[in-house]
């Protein structure tokens, strides 16, 4: 799943659930559950239930640290 973050932000979401809790098209707010995380990556079937999650800025990866903060909660 990506989602537009805006400013040329996107998010990249992987390995969730097949039941999502948004479908393409919806807006989504800041905290608002996506999905589960699942076990739809297939070539990591023997390993515990992960997300993966990237950030791309105008279609380049980038560290997401930058844009979130630990702290903040």
């Amino acid at each position: 799943m990506t989602i537009d973050h805006g400013n040329g932000i996107v998010g990249h979401y992987y390995n969730l659930s097949k039941e999502m809790s948004v479908k393409e098209g919806d807006e989504v707010n800041a905290g608002e559950v996506i999905g589960a995380v699942g076990d739809t990556a297939q070539a990591e079937v023997a390993e515990l239930s992960h997300l993966h999650f990237g950030l791309k800025k105008n279609g380049q990866w980038i560290d997401p640290i930058e844009f979130i903060d630990p702290a903040d909660k």
